[in-house]
């Protein structure tokens, strides 16, 4: 029987929990309380807004458009140039990893004001060649950037499915069946949860995004709520306004449970991948370097863009010591955050 006063017993449970509910949904229910009373002080109309109708449920429909659409991409995306880092030297995938994964920090906007300032320096290339610059607006361009913002997770996550395969069951695989048959039935299938998580996570935050597709002058609901909050300084009708994207995004949270349960039974082991090299086929190797190009190129063109406008590494350096202070409190809000997030979710995982 455990022990209460341990962290893992029922007390140390129950304490853990009352600080979720505290911290995490403490607000939201002060927010409900307030909303609950104003619909009961003659304010009941407006309670319609919590049922998207008209303009409302079409960019609803955008959001939800795009946020699959991005998934998707990131997810095919990660996987392919997953497979083909799985298939080289270890070397070369640490390096590769190593310079791609960190770039997950950058925030999807820092992405977006990078390929804008592209465009705009490959104006005076292209007028000379007679081309005019593409417009980076509309759903290419969102797509464009967000895809690029989140690959680096949709690369991570499919890596940690890969490395988490047992490498014996695929050597049994290739007695038996070709390479690409070992990685369509035994790869593909065992490293789903990673896959199914990454997406899982990509399209929660692709859906409540607003700052990037505003920019690319793409209209979608969680910008419907800042707006409408932004005209009227009613927190109780954002509330009822979010609620549509509350149940959606916690239905999407509560699908990843189980895979994500799946993911963790058994860390990446770290040892052999293959006991010789893969043999892809041609149509499969294309795919795959087209994958590792389009993430090279996401990854790579907006840091060289970002380094050209600060005037490089001298310029670099002295953004940073400017900006020390607010760096300084940006890792520590981070890492007090962490640190208290890992508290309470320890306290919280035995029941999930």
């Amino acid at each position: 029987m455990p022990d209460a006063s341990l962290p893992g017993g029922p007390l140390g449970q129950a304490l853990a929990l009352g600080i979720y509910l505290l911290v995490v949904m403490g607000p939201l229910l002060a927010l409900t309380g307030l909303t609950v009373r104003s619909l009961l002080g003659g304010q009941a109309d407006e309670l319609a807004l919590v049922l998207p109708t008209g303009r409302r449920l079409e960019l609803l429909a955008n959001s939800l458009a795009l946020s699959a659409a991005v998934a998707a991409l990131v997810t095919v995306e990660g996987w392919l140039a997953a497979t083909a880092i799985w298939a080289m030297a270890r070397s070369r995938a640490n390096a590769l990893l190593f310079l791609v994964l960190p770039l997950a920090a950058l925030p999807p906007y820092l992405y977006a004001l990078a390929w804008f300032g592209l465009v705009r320096g490959l104006e005076p290339l292209l007028a000379l060649l007679g081309l005019g610059a593409p417009a980076p607006y509309g759903w290419t361009g969102v797509l464009w950037v967000q895809g690029a913002a989140f690959a680096p997770l949709g690369l991570g996550f499919a890596w940690l499915g890969l490395r988490n395969l047992d490498p014996d069951l695929i050597d049994s695989g290739r007695t038996a069946r070709h390479d690409a048959a070992v990685l369509a039935r035994i790869a593909l299938p065992m490293s789903a949860p990673a896959l199914a998580t990454g997406a899982g996570i990509v399209f929660l935050l692709s859906l409540l995004d607003y700052s990037v597709p505003s920019l690319f002058q793409i209209n979608v609901y969680p910008l419907e709520v800042f707006a409408d909050y932004s005209a009227t300084n009613s927190p109780e009708r954002a509330l009822l306004m979010t609620i549509p994207l509350l149940l959606i995004a916690g239905a999407a949270a509560a699908s990843l449970l189980r895979p994500i349960r799946a993911l963790t039974t058994r860390m990446p082991s770290g040892g052999r991948r293959w006991s010789s090299p893969p043999h892809w086929p041609v149509g499969l190797i294309t795919l795959q370097w087209l994958a590792l190009g389009l993430l090279s190129l996401q990854a790579l063109a907006p840091l060289g863009v970002l380094l050209a406008q600060s005037g490089g590494l001298g310029g670099i350096g002295l953004s940073l010591a400017s900006a020390w202070g607010d760096l300084r409190s940006s890792l520590w809000s981070a890492g007090l955050a962490g640190a208290m997030s890992a508290l309470v979710g320890m306290g919280l995982a035995r029941r999930l």
